[in-house]
């Protein structure tokens, strides 16, 4: 269940079309926030914010390890400008995050307003709006969001589901 400080969590390298710099930009311009934020990946050190709210946990390649650090976090970040079906989303989702992301590639496929919110573009200020609505959303609705995201994994997205469908379109 979410706490009354939301944990919000970026997972991914620091690449300028994942929408990174935008995110800084807008965690820069909160003042006094009650909410935490997290890095997961191979962020270098002179990109790192220097926020009393902003943690850094390096990159995490043992996948036990990542899964129960996700497991911590409340809200995924993805501000990419640009993503296919971005499979942090779904790992997110498998492990009951609900998701903050860029409407872009297949993202809406997974993110709507059931499992999370989705944004038109990746610019600081919308970043900063979408946070802002999360952060005054109540736990309740972000725990509904929760487990519709992971519902959603468990009924499409795992892959006795997908070759089910596939097995199903190739008969066709």
């Amino acid at each position: 269940p979410t706490a009354s400080k939301i944990k919000f969590v970026y997972l991914g390298r620091y690449e300028r079309r994942k929408g990174i710099e935008e995110l800084n930009k807008a965690l820069r311009s909160f003042s006094n926030p009650n909410f935490e934020f997290h890095f997961i990946g191979p962020i270098p050190p002179e990109k790192q914010l220097k926020l009393p709210f902003v943690k850094y946990h390096g990159e995490i390649r043992n996948k036990q390890q990542l899964n129960a650090l996700l497991k911590q976090y409340d809200v995924l970040v993805c501000s990419s400008w640009s993503e296919g079906m971005p499979n942090v989303i779904l790992e997110a989702m498998a492990n009951g995050l609900t998701v903050l992301a860029t409407n872009v590639g297949a993202t809406n496929v997974l993110v709507n307003e059931n499992t999370g919110w989705l944004i038109e573009n990746s610019s600081r200020s919308q970043i900063k709006a979408a946070m802002e609505k999360i952060i005054s959303t109540s736990s309740a609705e972000i725990d509904s969001k929760k487990k519709a995201a992971l519902n959603l994994i468990r009924e499409k997205f795992t892959w006795e589901k997908l070759i089910e469908r596939l097995i199903v379109q190739l008969k066709d």
